[in-house]
């Protein structure tokens, strides 16, 4: 990755190897490494709907010196902010920002989980053909997420 700068990167873990990568991550210092590099780290951490899920995005945190932290809360997925104790806990986890996926419907998802679907084609114009309704749907979509970015 360092020596690739030009390059953005994207490490997707499993969560049993989150633990492991984190600590390794921390002990080298690979955030604070990566900066003296010139190179800038942002850990997205999708938080599901449970209790574990929870303590690992805590965990996550407590092993980044300089990396942006983003959570990520997909509704489609959903998760346990609905209750207080878990709310509290979840406030009490520095974040930089935090990322809302809106839930979309099964028509949509099921042209997004396409084998050869991609944003970048659909943005292009590639799915005309799509019924306009999932068309608007991923355009909001979109949109939302868009929205969501941090201002440079």
């Amino acid at each position: 990755m360092i020596g690739e700068p030009a390059n953005n990167h994207v490490v997707d873990l499993q969560s049993e190897l989150l633990l492991k990568f984190f600590n390794i991550f921390h002990d080298i210092a690979f955030d604070e490494g990566a900066r003296q590099a010139g190179l800038a780290i942002s850990v997205y951490f999708l938080l599901d709907r449970s209790t574990s899920s929870l303590q690992a995005a805590r965990m996550v945190r407590s092993k980044l010196r300089c990396s942006e932290y983003v959570v990520v809360l997909n509704e489609a997925i959903g998760s346990l902010l609905h209750l207080a104790s878990v709310r509290e806990s979840y406030a009490r986890i520095a974040k930089d920002r935090e990322i809302v996926l809106p839930r979309i419907s099964p028509e949509a998802r099921a042209y997004v989980e396409a084998p050869d679907f991609s944003f970048a084609g659909f943005i292009a114009g590639e799915g005309q053909a799509l019924p306009s309704a999932v068309r608007f749907e991923l355009w909001n979509l979109l949109e939302t997420i868009y929205n969501q970015r941090t201002p440079v």
